[in-house]
């Protein structure tokens, strides 16, 4: 099968829905995703994993520092942790 696919640079939409296409076909046929840089896919399983490990990295700081606050900042500077590394679990 051959497939002819436009990418008009003129439409941002019809540019994600390229993106979307060339993806499809790349795990249909060669069986591997294909992700524009920056996006990040998980499920809803890695989700919660993610904010379990959250919750215990907010207990072991409390353990160790009775003044913790597991507010924003420390919830900013956990998810820069991970997206950083590119792993969600």
């Amino acid at each position: 099968m051959k497939t002819v696919i436009v990418f008009d640079t003129e439409d941002p939409e019809g540019m994600e829905n390229t993106l979307k296409i060339v993806d499809h076909l790349a795990k249909r046929y060669i069986k591997r995703r294909v992700q524009a840089s920056g996006q990040r896919h998980f499920g809803k399983i890695q989700f919660i994993k993610a904010i379990r490990r959250y919750q215990e990295h907010c207990a072991r700081q409390a353990e160790s520092d009775p003044e913790f606050k597991a507010g924003l900042r420390e919830a900013k500077l956990f998810t820069d942790e991970l997206w950083g590394k590119d792993a969600i679990i």
